[in-house]
């Protein structure tokens, strides 16, 4: 019964356990040690964050440019010649 558990839960999350590559073996290792080195995904959590970060700074300055270019087109938009005599 345990097996046929465990074969349905592979089945359910698409890895099987005989997966030797070694992203899945590093994967599985970590699973398991995961409360004995908290530090380590501490930091990869840290990681995670700080790499989101970098790439919201750059949708946020792309953000930024097209506003501004927008802003700009904008008030060319609005000049009017006034005639002096």
């Amino acid at each position: 019964m345990n097996e046929a558990n465990s074969k349905d839960r592979e089945r359910a999350s698409g890895h099987a356990e005989e997966c030797y590559c070694p992203f899945c073996t590093f994967a599985r290792t970590a699973k398991r040690t995961r409360t004995r080195h908290s530090d380590f995904f501490d930091h990869l959590h840290n990681a995670q964050i700080e790499l989101l970060k970098a790439f919201r700074s750059v949708v946020d300055g792309r953000i930024e440019y097209i506003e501004k270019k927008k802003a700009a087109g904008e008030q060319k938009a609005k000049v009017t010649k006034v005639v002096v005599d």
